[in-house]
């Protein structure tokens, strides 16, 4: 049963992790290029835009509780090659599925991904395609989807805030990356962190927004500031 539904979570987030080399790619042709075509042709819109989509929907949440319903059936049982020796399998699922959302968070929201994006809207005369700025909205959308249980709402929400902490100066994000990374952070910050009940209305939501107010007030001080460029 622990292989069975490890792999069943490994093949649930392979190829999602996968099509991030569809935001901002290139084709290349192998062969002969074809009269008036070039080379190196930039991922269609539409191409692009599903693999967004399909990385997405691999962060929500509402899909994660079919499951649950699942594993609830399932005896309690200890698994000592996943975690602590008195884990229960439901806990273990959600410690796997914890590390592959993070996964997929970091993986995609990368200076590598930022950087193809603001070269194929500086180069291709079709710009209709997904920008930088529309990449981290659509991934804080999709973290705050008031639709998924609030479990992965926190969780998600707390792997973005930090991406982006991490983000936030990195010399090799182009600079129209770090600004709109710092911004967001900002913004968040100022309006979409700093009340309400964004990421769930239980204590232990209201504890997490906190929490991430906190860590994003403690980057953005002038001492955090004084301590990164030392």
């Amino acid at each position: 049963r622990r292989s069975v539904f490890r792999n069943l979570i490994k093949r649930w987030f392979q190829y999602p992790k996968a099509h991030a080399r569809f935001l901002g790619g290139q084709l290349y042709f192998k062969g002969h290029v074809p009269p008036g075509g070039r080379l190196l042709q930039w991922i269609e819109t539409p191409v692009e835009k599903k693999a967004l989509a399909s990385i997405l929907s691999a962060l929500d949440g509402a899909k994660e509780d079919h499951w649950s319903r699942i594993l609830d059936d399932l005896p309690r049982m200890t698994l000592p090659d996943w975690s602590r020796d008195d884990d229960s399998l439901i806990m273990a699922f959600r410690l796997e599925m914890s590390a592959h959302h993070k996964d997929l968070i970091y993986g995609t929201l990368h200076p590598i991904v930022f950087n193809r994006l603001q070269e194929r809207q500086l180069r291709a005369q079709d710009t209709t395609g997904v920008s930088q700025a529309g990449l981290l909205d659509a991934f804080w959308e999709a973290s705050a989807n008031p639709k998924a249980a609030e479990y992965w709402r926190r969780l998600n929400g707390s792997h973005f805030v930090r991406r982006l902490i991490q983000l936030d100066g990195d010399t090799s994000l182009n600079i129209d990356g770090q600004a709109l990374v710092h911004v967001q952070l900002v913004n968040m910050l100022n309006g979409q962190l700093s009340g309400g009940q964004l990421l769930g209305n239980s204590n232990e939501s209201e504890a997490v927004r906190q929490h991430l107010c906190w860590e994003i007030q403690q980057h953005l001080s002038p001492d955090a500031t004084k301590r990164n460029q030392k």
